[in-house]
């Protein structure tokens, strides 16, 4: 029960002294680095794959228009 209380203190102080989630959240090997912990929340969950995913997407989606205006160009 306390664990839980706590864990729900911290989440509520951090998240009025920072104002970014650090995408790695849990999961971040900078939390080590001082300033890297004052600038970004960490009591959240890994958003990495999310991003690198919609990334991904986005590169393919602009690769894609790119091809049908070099195809529509040639006509």
């Amino acid at each position: 029960m306390v664990e839980a209380s706590l864990w729900l203190w911290w989440s509520i102080v951090k998240e009025q002294a920072t104002s970014e989630d650090c995408w790695y959240g849990l999961d971040c090997r900078k939390q080590t680095d001082p300033d890297h912990v004052f600038r970004f929340n960490h009591v959240c969950l890994n958003t990495w794959p999310e991003r690198k995913r919609q990334a991904l997407q986005e590169r393919r989606r602009k690769r894609e228009e790119r091809s049908k205006q070099a195809d529509a160009t040639k006509l």
